[in-house]
């Protein structure tokens, strides 16, 4: 049970965290302060769409 929740739960969220790490360094995107991470994805999703 143990690996399965490690496999599972924790290496999907770093996995997004790493996703989220790689656009902010590629896209000069440097502020995701808000606390949720629903609000930083949100935010990240508005610099992508106004830069193309």
């Amino acid at each position: 049970m143990p690996k399965v929740l490690y496999e599972k739960v924790y290496c999907a969220r770093s996995e997004a965290e790493n996703l989220i790490k790689a656009y902010k360094l590629r896209l000069a995107s440097d502020r995701t302060s808000c606390t949720k991470s629903t609000a930083n994805q949100f935010r990240l999703l508005i610099h992508i769409l106004c830069t193309k």
